[in-house]
């Protein structure tokens, strides 16, 4: 039976098909997103986005000078954070860990919560207010990296200890940073090294610190194979990871108050008394017998902070944050290169960081990364220049977005590809929260958006000055016609609006520019 002319033709064979070129999209495939001036690139990328005037400050320095400024947050004026910091009671941040861990015998629940949440709202602070953003985007990224579930009892008492072991290790040496998570007390509890024992050996840390904190899922060598010292294996194998946990038996939190050795302060300590003296192989060479505890894990953390597959690791999760969900091979290597390079250095990480955000990629590449509702939210408050307090009105509406700050269960952290975050519902939350602050009913966030609309009041110069305020620069033609149709409300759109219309829509107006597909890239 002959086929209808009314159907559509069989789709081309492959060999059909003509050449690919450049701008070509699939059937089906959205548009490539317009890139913007390199300068917002770069604020989506180490900050959480510009703060009006942050543009035109970029340009003017250069971007070159302006990541050198980054990468160096010790010489940055935060005198606006501290202004706004100094309205809460933040005291809890530099308590020493025996203060911390004495707050368990308090009976009120709220106050028995006062450290994490002090570590919370500093977090917001800090990304919403401070001129070191670098340093606020590298705090989340390595909160992620050691991922550690805050509220986990009892570890959330000591969470500032944590949360101050990542900051003052971001810029520094790879391998201390390890060490430093390997003694937090927080880890110890989440991942069950506190009942790591050698009368009852625990793996769970040592298995994340395998397959998450430095060689990588992708190294690992399944199956059962017996240590031989004949075979160098190139990854990591479940024997490894048996040893390495009997290595790092007695590292734990001092939490005893009926031993005297091991005491009740909170303090992380490495207790010789629960540790494992026997013989032990872990990637490819003996550990002998009858050392001491921190002399096993500080063999462990040295061989694995050298192993080439954690420089890869590391290196590719950094730039699946920095640049792409997924980063070219000349990017990784270039970061693999730096970290390797640098191995000893107490700047290893401020190095590769460099390497990565100097390298062409960098700059080149834009629409492959979605801001999660964190940067989401933070971007909004900084672009707006709003005064944020931390209400529980925020603190709830916040959390239904998918990404309360420090809460992921598993040790993985929150997922850092589009897909995680682009789904109907979680964006609809996500533009719930955004309507809520600029319409101002949220407690607490306030901004003053009719203060600096302009006189001219055509909906047209209206979505253009916007756009360019909170965005940094005017998206194309296209993506901004239906904010302006719905400014104009069937006026001529090059017609002013009358001042009660500018002042019953601006907020609304300014919530639809941050739902943009343009708002949501970095």
């Amino acid at each position: 039976m002959s086929r209808s002319n009314n159907r559509a033709p069989l789709p081309l064979l492959p060999e059909d098909r003509p050449p690919r070129r450049e701008g070509y999209q699939k059937l089906g495939q959205a548009p490539a997103p317009a890139k913007p001036p390199v300068e917002v690139i770069v604020l989506n990328r180490i900050a959480f986005g510009p703060r009006p005037g942050d543009v035109e400050r970029v340009r003017a320095m250069g971007i070159a000078a302006y990541i050198e400024e980054q990468l160096h947050p010790e010489t940055i004026d935060e005198s606006l954070y501290r202004q706004k910091a100094a309205a809460f009671d933040l005291s809890l941040l530099d308590a020493p860990v025996e203060t911390l861990w004495a707050r368990r015998s308090l009976q009120n629940y709220t106050a028995q919560q006062a450290a994490f949440r002090q570590v919370r709202l500093n977090t917001f602070l800090r990304a919403i207010y401070a001129r070191a953003q670098l340093q606020e985007v590298l705090v989340d990224h390595w909160h992620n990296h050691f991922n550690v579930y805050g509220p986990h009892y009892p570890g959330h008492f000591l969470w500032p200890d944590h949360d101050r072991r990542i900051r003052r290790n971001v810029f520094g040496n790879f391998r201390q940073f390890l060490e430093e998570m390997a003694l937090s007390g927080p880890m110890l509890y989440y991942l069950d090294n506190q009942y790591n024992r050698k009368s009852g050996t625990n793996e769970n840390y040592a298995r994340e610190l395998f397959e998450l904190h430095t060689m990588g899922v992708a190294a690992y060598i399944p199956g059962i194979a017996p240590s031989d010292p004949k075979i160098v294996y190139p990854g990591y194998r479940d024997a490894d990871v048996y040893d390495a946990a009997r290595c790092f038996t007695g590292w734990m939190v001092a939490d005893n108050p009926w031993n005297p050795q091991i005491g009740d302060t909170g303090r992380s300590i490495v207790y010789e008394g629960e540790h494992d003296i026997g013989q032990k192989y872990v990637l490819n060479a003996f550990i002998q017998q009858n050392q001491s505890a921190l002399t096993d894990g500080r063999t462990v953390l040295d061989r694995l902070a050298e192993h080439p597959a954690t420089a890869r690791n590391v290196v590719t999760r950094l730039a699946r944050r920095l640049v792409s969900d997924r980063p070219s091979k000349r990017l990784i290597e270039a970061g693999v290169a730096a970290f390797t390079a640098h191995r000893n250095a107490d700047d290893q990480l401020r190095r590769t960081y460099r390497a990565l955000l100097t390298h062409p990629d960098f700059t080149e590449i834009w629409g492959e990364k979605v801001k999660r509702p964190f940067e989401s939210i933070v971007a909004v408050l900084r672009a707006t220049e709003a005064d944020w307090r931390w209400t529980d009105s925020f603190d709830w509406n916040y959390g239904l977005t998918g990404q309360r700050l420090f809460e992921w269960g598993p040790p993985d952290g929150y997922p850092d590809t589009r897909e995680a975050w682009t789904s109907s519902a979680q964006l609809i939350r996500r533009w719930n929260l955004i309507n809520a602050l600029c319409c101002g009913s949220i407690e607490g966030t306030t901004m003053d958006l009719l203060a600096v609309t302009p006189r001219d009041t055509r909906p047209t110069a209206l979505v253009a000055f916007w756009t360019n305020r909170l965005l940094g620069y005017t998206p194309p033609a296209a993506e901004l016609q239906p904010i302006i149709d719905f400014l104009a409300r069937g006026r001529n759109p090059n017609f002013p609006l009358p001042a009660e219309d500018v002042a019953d829509r601006t907020s609304a107006l300014v919530a639809l520019i941050f739902q943009m597909p343009a708002a949501q890239l970095r």
